[in-house]
C-alpha cells in the first residue's frame, strides 16, 4: 500500500472516535483534551480521512501541509474575530448616537412592558379566570374523593390517616400553585405581582382587620344561636371536629394551622380576591364584584349552612382588598377568621 500523506486539523475534531477505530497501525490518539496523529506509527493508508466526517483528517499533497491547514484556520479565526469586533463598536456608536439624539437605539433589547392592572390586582381575561376556577374546582373534587374514599380504613393505619390528609392537601396546594405560577408567567409576571400581593403596611389595616375579625365572628356566633334554635345544627365534617381530622396531639395542632390557618385562606384569596375579585370589578363596579365573588367563595366550601357567613367574611376580605389596593389584609382577616375556630377546638380539646 502507498502511503499517503495525512493532515490533521484538532480544531474540527468532535471527538467522534471514528478514525481511531479504523486505524490499522492503531496512530491516532483521541481524547477530551486532544487529537493527534503518531507520525511514526502512521503509514498513511487514509482510512482515518475516509472516516472522518468533519473534515479534521484529509488526505493532502505533503506531509507538512498540516501546517498549511492550521495557519488557515488560524486566519479564519482572526479574520472572524476582528468582524464581530467591528460589529460591536457599530452597534455601540449607534446606541450613543441614538441617545443623543433622544431616539430608541438601534438593535437595543425591547423594554419589558408593563402588566395591565385592575387596581390592586392583574387585569384577567374571561377564559384565565374560567381555567382557575374549574381548575381550582376540579383539584377541590379530587382531593374530596381521594380522601373520602374507603380505602382509607381498609390501607391506611389509623395513626397514619392524619399525615396521608396532609400529603394529599400538600399535593393539592402543589397543584394550584403550579397553575397560578403558570397564569402569572403567561402574564410576564411572578406570583406577587400578577395576583395583587403587593407590599402593604398592616399596621394601617390592623384596627380594620382586628374589626372585621370580631364582627364576622359575632356573626358565627349569632347566627349558630339563631340556626340552633330553629333545629338547624352545622353539619358534621373536617371542619367541626378538626381534632379528629388531623389529630388531637400537638402534631395534630400544627398541621391544622398549616393547613387550615395558613396555606388554605392563601390560596383561596389568592383565587377569589387575586383573580375573581379584580375580573369582576372592571365589568360590574367594586360593590356588585365584593358581593358576587363572596357568594362563589362560599359555595366553594359546599356547606349550605356555612353559606352566610363565609360570605359574609368573604365581603369583609373582598372589602379590603379594593380599600387597601393589596391582597395581604385580606389574607390577615381570612388567617385570623379560621384561627379563631381552631384554637378554640383545640383548647376545648384538653
Amino acid at each position: 500500500m502507498s502511503r499517503q500523506p495525512i493532515s490533521l486539523s484538532p480544531q474540527l475534531c468532535d471527538k467522534c472516535m471514528r478514525c481511531a477505530r479504523v486505524c490499522p497501525q492503531r496512530a491516532i490518539n483521541v481524547s477530551s483534551a486532544f487529537t493527534f496523529i503518531d507520525w511514526d506509527r502512521c503509514d498513511g493508508c487514509g482510512d482515518c480521512a475516509k472516516a472522518c466526517l468533519t473534515g479534521a483528517i484529509s488526505v493532502t499533497g505533503s506531509r507538512d501541509a498540516k501546517a498549511e491547514i492550521v495557519e488557515r484556520l488560524t486566519t479564519d479565526l482572526a479574520a472572524r474575530k476582528a468582524t464581530q469586533k467591528a460589529e460591536a463598536e457599530t452597534k455601540v456608536a449607534n446606541r450613543a448616537a441614538a441617545a443623543v439624539a433622544g431616539a430608541p437605539a438601534a438593535n437595543a433589547p425591547a423594554a419589558r412592558q408593563p402588566l395591565a392592572r385592575t387596581p390592586f390586582t392583574a387585569r384577567w381575561e374571561g377564559w384565565e379566570v374560567a381555567v382557575v376556577l374549574l381548575g381550582v374546582a376540579g383539584l377541590y373534587g379530587l382531593q374530596l374523593a381521594v380522601l373520602g374514599s374507603a380505602w382509607w380504613s381498609k390501607v391506611v393505619p389509623v395513626g397514619a390517616k392524619p399525615l396521608m390528609r396532609v400529603g394529599i392537601l400538600t399535593l393539592y396546594y402543589a397543584a394550584q400553585l403550579g397553575l397560578l405560577a403558570a397564569l402569572g408567567y403567561r402574564k410576564r409576571a411572578g406570583i406577587a405581582e400578577a395576583f395583587g400581593l403587593k407590599r402593604t403596611s398592616l399596621l394601617h389595616s390592623a384596627a380594620g382587620v382586628a374589626a372585621l375579625v370580631l364582627a364576622s365572628e359575632a356573626l358565627v356566633i349569632v347566627y349558630g344561636m339563631v340556626t340552633d334554635r330553629v333545629g338547624w345544627q352545622m353539619p358534621l365534617g373536617p371542619t367541626t371536629n378538626l381534632g379528629a381530622y388531623f389529630g388531637r396531639d400537638s402534631l395534630g395542632l400544627a398541621m391544622t394551622v398549616v393547613m387550615v390557618v395558613i396555606v388554605g385562606p392563601f390560596f383561596e384569596e389568592v383565587v377569589f380576591r387575586g383573580v375573581l375579585l379584580g375580573y369582576l370589578q372592571e365589568r360590574t363596579g367594586t360593590w356588585p364584584a365584593i358581593v358576587l365573588s363572596s357568594l362563589l367563595f362560599s359555595s366553594y366550601h359546599l356547606s349550605l349552612w356555612e353559606l352566610l357567613p363565609v360570605a359574609a367574611m368573604g365581603v369583609a376580605a373582598g372589602w379590603l382588598a379594593v380599600r387597601r389596593q393589596s391582597l395581604w389584609p385580606a389574607y390577615a382577616l381570612h388567617l385570623a377568621f379560621n384561627a379563631v375556630p381552631v384554637f378554640l377546638t383545640f383548647a376545648l380539646a384538653r
